[in-house]
């Protein structure tokens, strides 16, 4: 069995850093460039309002982080049918 040490690890762990935390930049830039979904302009349209604070706010904010962790099932209204 092959015993992996210290020793030998060592070589790998700057250029594996370097990779990694330039794929971050890279997803950063990424991110800048990227045009808004419609959901982050309306995040942003209440921020620049004012609202992101208002009870309706904090209210849509929360409801928009949990929505992800908490899907509803929802039926389709059309079933398909042959091919």
């Amino acid at each position: 069995m092959l015993a992996v040490t210290p020793r030998a690890i060592r070589p790998y762990l700057l250029p594996v850093t370097l990779l990694l935390a330039g794929c971050e930049q890279i997803e950063q830039i990424v991110d800048a460039h990227r045009d808004l979904t419609p959901h982050e302009v309306y995040a942003v349209s209440l921020q620049r309002a004012g609202l992101a604070e208002s009870a309706l706010g904090r209210d849509w904010i929360e409801a928009a982080e949990s929505a992800p962790q908490a899907p509803h099932s929802v039926t389709p209204p059309i079933a398909r049918r042959g091919s």
